[in-house]
């Protein structure tokens, strides 16, 4: 006890000084920044400047404890040993490539037009961390490029408050304290109203299944009020919308989902889904169909075209997808739900030996699932009206199928038939029933 209360002491009262730094230094790339090419020269030559100014007076600013920004000389060298100019406007790609083989934490990119008499500058600040999950910042105006790059290293200032409680809104999620996450995160979007990035990391944190699907809502209208491009709050806003049963809005938002991110597989698999459960099944395949000509075969993909097919009574598109997984996809097969709908799609196509075959095999898998019970009993029964007159038209000098239609028509008091299927089975085989 004596030795936790000297550790205790130790722990409150020393100096500000020597206690650790709570998070590593970040590394800040500041990349050129893209500008009006109906401007030519001058245009390029102020988004060139604009740039220089954000990373030189940034670095200046900047809390050196806290983040330091990369010299531009890092920048050019990797591009020029890339065989790409210094005034190269890197893609999405190429500058997550970049900011990775710089172990850079942060990068500010931007475009720079010219309105009037004015240099206009959209900048947005990214981490590597969570590359698609950015914040915007206020669109700034100077009169000339320097004064514009001026501009925007306040704003960056301004939006980079966010970040230490947002990072421990990061940590207490990756703990598992949703609570700790969400205040932590509150603290940062009072820190900085406009907060984009806190404001998902909050979202992520009210996702807890307590929190309602309204409170959910209104934090991600604030961050697409902010950055209608932001993942999180776009899926979180069709997920909500979908749990307060508002299913036109919610299949809205799910369609926008898959626009905006459609060029994620992962994103654009869960949008598909949604679309699917808000009845909109022909969208969904389209966009099922779209998302598989990209990536080849998924199997993802395909269980929900074939559920898709099914939703819309497509049944031979279905039984044709049905009969492909049931044979290479673990999860169709262990899915009862699955089970149910291929085999009515084989019904629907009149492949009755084989509805008959995979329903007793599905009675068999799942013992406990009503629903695969009375396709059982549903099947069965049909198959009695249907099998024998089938074989008897199949086997025409068979004697036994008359034979069990006279059994069928004495148990249910109808001699007529009896008889007349008697005669037939004699008919077929007259020695039947010599000795």
């Amino acid at each position: 006890m004596r030795l936790l209360g000297v550790c205790a002491i130790m722990a409150t009262g020393a100096p500000r000084a020597l206690q650790a730094q709570e998070f590593v230094r970040q590394q800040v790339l500041v990349v050129p920044f893209v500008s009006d090419s109906a401007a030519g020269e001058v245009a390029r030559d102020a988004a060139r400047e604009v740039a220089d100014v954000v990373r030189d007076r940034l670095g200046d600013r900047l809390n050196k404890r806290e983040a330091e920004v990369l010299g531009g000389y890092h920048l050019n060298l990797l591009l020029k040993q890339s065989d790409y100019a210094r005034s190269t406007v890197l893609n999405d790609t190429e500058l997550r490539l970049v900011a990775t083989k710089l172990r850079a934490d942060e990068t500010i990119t931007g475009s720079v037009v010219r309105e009037g008499a004015q240099w206009v500058v959209r900048a947005r600040l990214a981490r590597l961390r969570n590359w698609h999950i950015a914040q915007p910042l206020p669109v700034v105006r100077g009169l000339t490029a320097r004064a514009a790059g001026e501009a925007v290293v306040s704003e960056v200032l301004r939006a980079r408050a966010q970040l230490i409680p947002l990072r421990r809104c990061e940590n207490a999620l990756a703990g598992g304290d949703r609570a700790t996450a969400a205040r932590e995160a509150e603290r940062a979007v009072r820190t900085y109203a406009e907060a984009t990035i806190a404001r998902s990391c909050l979202i992520t944190a009210l996702l807890d299944g307590r929190t309602g699907a309204d409170s959910v809502l209104q934090v991600a209208d604030a961050v697409l009020a902010r950055d209608s491009a932001n993942v999180i709050a776009n899926v979180a806003r069709a997920q909500a919308l979908e749990t307060l049963g508002r299913r036109l809005p919610a299949a809205t938002q799910w369609a926008r989902v898959y626009t905006v991110h459609g060029d994620s597989i992962p994103v654009g698999i869960i949008a598909v889904e949604g679309l699917l459960r808000m009845g909109q099944a022909q969208e969904s395949l389209d966009n099922a169909r779209a998302l598989l000509r990209r990536t080849g075969p998924n199997a993802s993909l395909r269980r929900l075209s074939f559920r898709a097919h099914a939703s819309l009574g497509n049944w031979k598109d279905a039984a044709i997808i049905g009969d492909s997984l049931e044979n290479e996809d673990e999860v169709f097969r262990t899915d009862s739900s699955y089970a149910t709908r291929y085999v009515e799609a084989l019904r629907q196509t009149h492949d009755s030996l084989a509805s008959l075959e995979l329903v007793v095999r599905n009675v068999r898998r799942f013992p406990g699932d009503a629903r695969l019970y009375l396709q059982y009993v549903q099947i069965l029964n049909g198959e009695q009206a249907l099998a024998l007159p089938r074989a008897l038209a199949r086997f025409p000098s068979a004697p036994e199928f008359p034979l069990l239609v006279a059994s069928n028509a004495r148990r249910s008091g109808n001699r007529g038939e009896a008889i007349r299927a008697t005669r037939e089975a004699l008919r077929r085989d007259s020695a039947l029933f010599q000795p």
